[in-house]
């Protein structure tokens, strides 16, 4: 079973940020934090970087890159 057959998890913004609030709060380590929801320690620090820097800035939070599920024609690709 290699990455290809991984299917990847997405995240609501509202599961990111409680998950970063968790961490934040400091009553146990990210690692248990991160195991106890099921996902990466790497992954809770970066969602915990993301909320910083969302305060810093003022943007909302975890915007995302992806296209939406619901879009008729948006993974459709062009001529090379």
């Amino acid at each position: 079973m290699g990455k290809q057959d991984k299917e990847r998890r997405v995240y609501t913004k509202e599961f990111k940020a409680e998950a970063a609030a968790l961490a934040g709060k400091h009553e146990k380590p990210v690692s248990r934090t991160a195991q106890d929801l099921g996902i990466n320690e790497n992954q809770v620090y970066r969602w915990i970087q993301q909320a910083r820097e969302s305060a810093d800035t003022g943007l909302p939070p975890f915007p995302g890159h992806g296209r939406p599920r619901n879009c008729p024609g948006c993974g459709k690709r062009t001529g090379r």
